[in-house]
């Protein structure tokens, strides 16, 4: 979590990696989606030969809750408003600060659509309170709060189906291959869940292939060039989807 200079208080996204305990070579990222995300079993592509910026594996998947904001978020006195009402929204999971009873996420599109962005809040001890807009708006991975911030009004949210992304996909894009260890960015929506520029390091195995486990079974890269690759699926599933 990036520490931000003037925040005295922290959220952390309360997950399950400690509890469900599955394969440990699983990304934990990917376990994480699982509290807010459905894996659609019926919609993964897996590519058969792989150039740089090529996508590896594509996995459809949804938000388990969505809504509409049916009122308007402002804060006191304030003149412009965090949220209109009307604006769709997605639970994005259970955030705690240390010591205290979890609380929802929720974050909704800035301008009506999602990529513009997107706004999140959280309900605290003190009330719901602004937690910053996250880098991908799909999947807020930590937030955190002033605790001194004005509260925002309780949240209505009428829970029904939202169109949040016309073909929501977490993918593996090929970044590069070096001395025994391949490069591979995580992206949700076309986005990167991590900063931009950031990336997973799998080391090659004996043969010099690398091995990628998805929640469908494991991904087999062999080497085809600094930045080429022939990919296959081999194995079992290594985590139960949800």
């Amino acid at each position: 979590m990036q520490i931000l200079a003037g925040l005295t208080a922290a959220l952390c996204l309360m997950s399950h990696l400690a509890l469900a305990q599955p394969s440990p070579a699983l990304d934990p990222y990917l376990i994480a989606m699982q509290e807010t995300l459905r894996f659609d079993a019926d919609d993964i592509r897996v590519a058969n030969e792989v150039r740089r910026g090529d996508a590896i594996v594509s996995m459809g998947v949804a938000h388990l809750r969505t809504g509409i904001l049916q009122n308007e978020l402002r804060r006191s006195r304030a003149l412009v408003s965090v949220l209109p009402a009307g604006v769709p929204g997605f639970y994005a999971g259970q955030f705690a600060e240390e010591g205290r009873e979890p609380g929802e996420m929720w974050c909704f599109a800035r301008a009506t659509r999602f990529e513009s962005g997107a706004r999140c809040i959280v309900e605290t001890f003190a009330g719901w309170i602004e937690a910053g807009d996250p880098s991908n708006p799909y999947f807020p991975l930590a937030a955190q709060i002033n605790p001194q911030a004005p509260p925002v009004p309780t949240p209505v949210i009428e829970e029904q189906p939202v169109d949040v992304h016309p073909d929501l996909r977490v993918e593996y894009i090929l970044r590069g291959w070096g001395n025994g260890y391949v490069d591979v960015q995580l992206r949700l929506g076309g986005r990167p869940i991590l900063a931009v520029g950031a990336f997973k390091r799998i080391r090659t195995e004996a043969d010099g292939s690398a091995l990628l486990p998805t929640p469908f079974g494991v991904i087999r890269m062999e080497r085809d060039g600094p930045a080429r690759a022939r990919v296959s699926l081999i194995g079992p599933a290594t985590a139960t989807i949800q």
